[in-house]
């Protein structure tokens, strides 16, 4: 096998000044590929924060990466081929690791693991999820325990976003994740998960009611404007952009429910674009013919709705009630059905 030695120099890091008072910890990553049918030209190896940790390093069966990091990290490996690029997320310690790599049903796989003990733990820790997620009960308590046993770890960041992303309309369980949060150590803090999933989880627990007056929307006219509103007991809220599949997708299905009459008045929906480019966002509506009112973000930060609201992931979708409290948050149209239906509104 060849063996291509890449130096730390090549390494870029931007943390935070407290991280910077830490210990960096060396790191040795040998990475050896067996692949017969693909040998792809070049390899690259990113951090969390997509930093470019290694670029485009020419392809050889084996590989070393020497750098340093302070702690955990989740990092992504780019196997580049002439005709398709594929890619694996790993989470991995500080220290030396050796991993072996093939292409197995058309994805970049893992066959062994060698010097890790997180890697093994995460695999087993999705397996249950998937195990545990039809029951919420069982859910809720894997996940608060598996969260307490990695609390140490930046690890602990992924496993807040499953709690935020399965129970996030449920205060009591925010507000006990954000406290516990709050008193995690800086290098857990200062990863890339963290601050976004703590935001988050914050306005969960903080955010209680939605003051329109303090909001304005572009029209399709591109004319600034504010929600005003009616009579309806429901008003859902539907945040979503262009280049997202599954905010697409979804609208593909809410049409469908609006075409077939499944929507009355007393259920009025909003779209909320945060597309940067009014054109783009034009276009797609000119061409998709959304039967439901549809408006765009403005640039200013200060009259930024999903901003306020510490929105990342898309699509999101905020139920309010007629006062403009906020009852319920969900990722997913068929979850908004569910939940109206829960409370006798006709669909």
């Amino acid at each position: 096998m060849k063996l291509l030695k890449l130096v730390s120099c090549f390494v870029l890091f931007f943390a935070s000044k407290s991280i910077q008072a830490l210990a960096q910890i060396p790191c040795k990553f040998d990475l050896v590929f067996r692949s017969e049918s693909v040998e792809p030209h070049s390899i690259a190896f990113w951090n969390a924060k997509q930093e470019v940790l290694f670029q485009e390093i020419p392809y050889a069966d084996s590989i070393r990466l020497e750098f340093y990091a302070y702690t955990d990290d989740i990092y992504t490996v780019f196997y580049l081929g002439p005709d398709k690029n594929y890619q694996k997320q790993i989470w991995l310690e500080a220290g030396n690791i050796k991993l072996y790599f093939s292409i197995q049903n058309e994805n970049l796989s893992i066959d062994t693991a060698i010097g890790t003990e997180l890697y093994y733990q995460t695999m087993a820790f999705n397996d249950s999820v998937t195990l545990t997620k039809q029951n919420e009960t069982r859910l809720l308590g894997f996940l608060t325990a598996a969260f307490d046993q990695h609390q140490k770890s930046p690890f602990s960041t992924h496993i807040a976003g499953l709690l935020l992303s399965n129970f996030q309309n449920n205060k009591a369980e925010m507000k006990k994740l954000q406290t516990t949060m709050e008193m995690q150590s800086e290098v857990v803090k200062s990863s890339f998960l963290y601050p976004s999933f703590y935001k988050r989880i914050r306005s969960s627990t903080e955010v209680e009611k939605i003051d329109f007056k303090k909001i304005r929307f572009l029209n399709e006219k591109g004319k600034k404007v504010s929600v005003k509103r009616k009579k309806e007991p429901y008003l859902v809220l539907d945040f979503w952009f262009v280049n997202c599949p599954p905010c697409i997708q979804q609208h593909k299905a809410m049409k469908n429910d609006f075409e077939e009459g499944q929507w009355h008045e007393d259920i009025r929906w909003v779209g909320v674009s945060t597309d940067k480019k009014i054109e783009k966002w034009q276009a797609y509506l000119s061409k998709s013919v959304l039967p439901w009112e549809n408006l765009l973000e403005p640039a200013e930060s200060n009259l930024n709705l999903s901003r306020r609201l510490n929105l990342f992931a898309y699509p999101t979708y905020i139920v309010l009630n007629e006062k403009n409290n906020l009852v319920a948050t969900f990722n997913a149209y068929d979850q908004v059905k569910k939940f109206l239906k829960s409370k006798n509104i006709d669909n």
